[in-house]
């Protein structure tokens, strides 16, 4: 229940007035499939979604998840809403995989669809859906109704579908939404896969406008979206065609007036997928004034649309263009791609839509499978006296498809302790040294190192022995040779001392460490052997020294003291707020002066590089200037070449609303490329104009 209060708090802007939700009268609610339901003490033992009955945050049971509010409303969430003309209306839809969180289900391929009819009659009901392709069911759906005393019809606001969770925030949605494709969630990026429990739960909200029939003279628009293929010279028009990467294909919109009144200032807009890249000065308008084709602006592709005049009843345009089909190591995915692109055509008072498809293959290679193998290992000597002998190791390799990057060499004695480790980077030649004046037999091992993994076998393991001298009365002799540091982890040490020991018997090595004011830490004896594994959670410089310990005394001495250090975990963090005449909420005027202020803070530990901060004005608002950064295409854009840890910038952007009677939110994102991902972090501001 704790997580479930949490995710609450996190999600002030869609389901700021939940709660309040969750005391509205029960209805009867359209819903399905029938499946078994589950409560917030019992969730389910399997991945099903929105079939808990209890949840408080949408007022008990989640099979009524599909809710509608009026835009810039704080009025309870409905399953039945009485539209007014012209006005817009969320379309709240909530996700929730209700499988228990300690069996670490996760939902797979989970999309959202809203089926938004484009019918007209006094009553439209939209139904949400989600599916999962490892769900039980796959798909669960529920509806709202929207009424009205007149006929009225819904449109889908184009790039308005959006999600919020505690994993991404607030994150954009495609349009495809609204279309049998879907739109595919995610929690921590939108890849489909969604873990059970509650603070995985998210919203997905989409805008609809209503436009209602009046009794006076009514414009309307027939919209139709088509496409061919210009390059392979097609003439016909299609809702889909079939093109490759390279191809130049050709849109067509065709809007016709077909209510009973004019139509002033028709607005036509196209929405391009990713994978088609418009060709620019190809966009013309045909009409009964331009029979033959007029040129026209590049803005068809852009937020302001064109417009192409004033059409009396039954009144009709032509607007084509052209597109390119992109490379295809640009298209979205391997395989099929269908890329979809949506007309829209307006004119103030309703809007319509209309998509048209193209359809391209992507061909991606099957990655090769790199072979190596460690062949051969060959020991030579190369330099012998009474008290030491020297080997020349060299290893034969084959690899194919990968890259070859180094070599390492272990080598033991015949206790198993490694006397000597080393990586040759970019070779495969070693020298080894060693006592020549004891009796030992110690195994060389050589392994491979590729960029995709590494080999040994028993082709590349030898071994070699040394005698000692015929034994002589001497004084027991130990010597600490050396010590070596194998770092395993940021915390996690291996120690391991070589030593030379006669005429005694080793007992084992004393390890101490000492901190930066020489206060010892650590202090630990290994028994009979010389390894020591450490784990150590305090950041910092240290120094280790071993002692090696016999039955008739120790030594120890410089070659066996070494430095090393704990560094810190280092943790990127950056936090930005956005804000209007400083608060989060204002009321302000029309085409009077008003200051929006973004604040972005480096929260972490870890100096940030190169961040980019980005606010693209709302509908309505005008950026006049900023203090900092560069304004263009009413869009703020400011990079900060370095953001030191606990450092902020702030950036004031004198602005203006250019029209009344609105309330618009202005969106601020940050993003560094020395945290992963995009849109690193997002904060909003709220204006209303009487």
């Amino acid at each position: 229940m704790k997580k479930l209060i949490n995710f609450i708090k996190n999600h002030s802007i869609i389901s700021g007035s939940v709660l309040v939700a969750a005391v509205a009268p029960a209805l009867v609610w359209a819903w399905g499939p029938s499946r078994p339901s589950f409560t917030i003490e019992k969730p389910a033992d399997y991945i099903t979604f929105n079939s808990i009955t209890n949840n408080p945050v949408i007022g008990g049971d989640e099979k009524d998840f599909v809710g509608i509010r009026e835009v810039g409303s704080n009025a309870k969430w409905t399953n039945n809403m009485k539209v007014q003309n012209g006005k817009e209306y969320y379309v709240r839809m909530y996700v929730h995989n209700n499988a228990a969180s300690n069996l670490n289900l996760v939902a797979e391929n989970v999309v959202a669809k809203l089926n938004v009819p484009t019918t007209t009659a006094k009553n439209v009901t939209v139904q949400g859906q989600i599916s999962a392709s490892n769900a039980k069911p796959n798909t669960v759906w529920d509806e709202a109704t929207f009424s009205s005393d007149n006929d009225f019809n819904l449109a889908y606001v184009a790039g308005s579908a959006l999600f919020e969770n505690n994993g991404m925030g607030t994150t954009k949605l495609p349009d495809s939404i609204v279309n049998n494709t879907g739109a595919k969630l995610g929690y921590d990026k939108l890849d489909g896969k969604i873990p059970g429990c509650f603070q995985y739960a998210g919203y997905v909200t989409v805008k609809v406008k209503a436009q209602v029939s009046q009794p006076q003279e009514k414009t309307n628009i027939d919209l139709a979206k088509t496409v061919r293929n210009k390059t392979n010279g097609e003439k016909s028009w299609v809702e889909t065609a079939n093109a490759k990467s390279g191809d130049t294909v050709q849109f067509q919109i065709h809007a016709k007036n077909t209510g009973s009144a004019g139509i002033q200032n028709l607005v036509i807009r196209d929405i391009l997928p990713k994978g088609l890249n418009y060709v620019a000065g190809s966009t013309k308008l045909y009409n009964t004034s331009n029979p033959k084709g007029l040129k026209v602006s590049d803005n068809v592709i852009q937020n302001s649309g064109i417009n192409i005049g004033s059409y009396q009843p039954n009144g009709d345009a032509y607007v084509r263009f052209d597109a390119t089909v992109s490379a295809e190591n640009s298209l979205p995915v391997c395989g099929d791609n269908t890329l979809t692109n949506i007309a829209q055509a307006s004119d103030q008072k309703i809007v319509k839509n209309d998509t048209a498809s193209v359809k391209v293959t992507k061909k991606c290679e099957t990655p090769k499978n790199p072979v190596y193998k460690c062949e051969a290992l060959s020991l030579n000597i190369v330099r012998k006296d009474e008290k030491q002998i020297t080997y020349a190791a060299d290893t034969k390799y084959s690899v194919k498809d990968t890259e070859f990057t180094g070599t390492k060499y272990v080598v033991k004695n015949s206790k198993n302790e490694v006397v000597a480790e080393k990586v040759v980077n970019g070779g495969t030649k070693f020298e080894i040294t060693v006592p020549n004046n004891v009796n030992e037999k110690y195994t060389v091992t050589s392994t491979i190192i590729t960029k995709n993994g590494e080999n040994s076998n028993a082709n590349c393991e030898k071994s070699f022995e040394t005698k000692a001298p015929a034994p002589t009365p001497s004084k027991p002799e130990l010597v600490c040779r050396n010590i070596t540091i194998n770092q395993i982890s940021r915390t996690k040490f291996e120690f391991n001392t070589s030593y030379t020991v006669n005429n005694t018997t080793f007992v084992g090595v004393k390890y101490i460490v000492k901190d930066q004011s020489g206060k010892i830490v650590i202090e630990k004896t290994v028994n009979n052997g010389s390894k020591l594994t450490l784990d150590i959670e305090i950041v910092g410089k240290f120094t280790i020294s071993s002692t090696v310990i016999t039955k008739d005394g120790e030594n120890s001495n410089s070659n066996c003291e070494k430095s090393f250090e704990v560094k810190r975990e280092e943790k990127p963090s950056i936090l930005i707020k956005k804000t209007v005449n400083n608060q989060k909420n204002a009321k302000i005027e029309a085409n009077t002066d008003f200051n929006y202020e973004i604040t972005v803070s480096n929260n972490g530990n870890v100096d940030l590089k190169d961040v980019v901060v980005t606010d693209r004005a709302p509908a309505n608002i005008t950026f006049v200037s900023a203090d900092n950064g560069e304004i263009k295409d009413n869009t703020l854009t400011l990079k900060i070449n370095s953001l030191k840890v606990g450092e902020s910038k702030t950036i004031t952007i004198k602005s203006q609303a250019t029209a009344t009677g609105i309330t618009t939110v202005n969106t601020a994102c940050v993003d560094t490329p020395t945290i992963p991902g995009d849109n690193d972090g997002c904060d909003s501001a709220k204006v209303e104009v009487p």
